[in-house]
């Protein structure tokens, strides 16, 4: 009878040696997906990018080794993202992904998302959070500025059939990595482009291959050869390029991904490159005054930083102090005229420390006001 035990003892080990990998436990992928659908201008553009973004991982990862979850609109609030990320439970060799496409910005703790009317989320809060469930890997990768253009249509959906074997890109990136991956799309001082396919960046990393499509994203395209991070990215920013040109603008003042973190990879070392230092990075911004295009017209204010120099004007010819508004509309700065968002950056960015401009407020008498404003630098 012991002689009988010991067999099927034998028998069971033996059995789970030579068992497939996949009836084995096997590490899982955890992702969490957010962004503002609502949004009035961007909302199905960033829908968009939800989509494709979701599908990437659905089409090179198994289903029984992945989770991926939306978070809710009415969720899209600092508290409702940090609560959505404490729902997940990774284990210690799992991979944690967030990806978040919307509005955002720096200021003097760093680069954060910017939900109006909800708050800011720091993604250093998000890291900390990511990190504190003890995952092998935690990414966040951020496709985020302050840039409004229109939206277009939903895309049709892409049909995505799970796959039995991880793509070897995908188990490059996110089952032989540890550490933690933490990018966005653009460096501090520049905006992210958008159009009807979604944010630039994502459709460099991770746009489906529709029919007649302009760009492949990187994780379709290359799905087959792993890769690096820094590899990974490397071929981003080269999309992103193949962008501007097709949307015929200029290379030279390109979005440049801003990477604070990578891992190493089983390829060998990933550290990330060391980007070109923005201006006063510490800083934040200048002006502390979010824009939008106004069809030519000047760029119409929709946000404004507390405490920034937006907030305090100076009306030359009165002297008096005030605050501009949402819905005001610059005009010029320093006397140039601005005609997109393009030349309200350039302009703020180049002016000396003292800056004059020209406001259109329908709620004043006279709707053209001159101001002078001290910039922070």
């Amino acid at each position: 009878m012991k002689r009988v035990r010991c067999l099927a003892v034998w028998l069971a080990v033996l059995a789970a040696a030579l068992a497939p990998a996949w009836l084995r436990a096997e590490p899982k992928l955890y992702v969490l997906l957010a962004g503002d659908t609502q949004e009035p201008k961007l909302g199905r553009a960033i829908q968009n990018s939800l989509s494709y973004a979701g599908d990437a991982f659905w089409a090179h990862v198994p289903e029984r080794q992945l989770v991926v979850r939306t978070v809710p609109h009415d969720d899209v609030t600092p508290r409702g993202i940090l609560a959505a990320i404490g729902r997940y439970q990774p284990g210690s060799d799992d991979a944690f992904v967030f990806f978040w496409i919307g509005h955002g910005a720096h200021d003097l703790q760093g680069h954060f998302l910017d939900m109006p009317g909800r708050g800011r989320l720091h993604r250093r809060e998000i890291v900390a959070a990511m990190q504190a469930r003890q995952p092998r890997l935690v990414v966040v990768v951020t496709d985020s500025c302050n840039v409004f253009l229109p939206g277009g249509p939903p895309l049709a959906a892409f049909k995505v059939i799970s796959p039995q074997r991880v793509s070897p890109l995908f188990d490059e990136l996110f089952f032989k990595s540890r550490g933690l991956v933490n990018v966005n799309s653009s460096t501090e001082g520049q905006v992210s482009r958008i159009n009807q396919g979604g944010g630039f960046f994502a459709q460099a990393l991770a746009y489906p291959p529709y029919p007649k499509a302009q760009q492949i994203g990187v994780l379709w395209r290359l799905a087959k050869s792993p890769m690096g991070w820094t590899s990974l990215f490397q071929e981003v920013d080269r999309g992103v390029e193949t962008l501007y040109r097709g949307a015929s603008i200029d290379v030279a003042g390109k979005q440049k991904i801003r990477v604070w973190d990578l891992p190493a990879s089983a390829t060998g070392s990933t550290k990330p490159p060391r980007p070109k230092p923005p201006d006063r990075p510490d800083r934040g911004s200048r002006f502390g005054v979010v824009a939008t295009d106004n069809g030519g017209d000047g760029v119409r204010v929709v946000e404004l930083y507390r405490g920034y120099p937006g907030t305090r004007v100076v009306e030359i010819g009165t002297g008096t102090q005030m605050s501009l508004e949402p819905g005001d509309v610059i005009l010029s700065v320093n006397g140039q005229a601005i005609r997109s968002l393009d030349d309200y950056w350039n302009f703020v960015k180049g002016s000396a420390r003292t800056m004059e401009l020209v406001v259109r407020d329908s709620r004043h008498p006279h709707p053209q006001r001159h101001f002078r404003v001290e910039l922070r630098y």
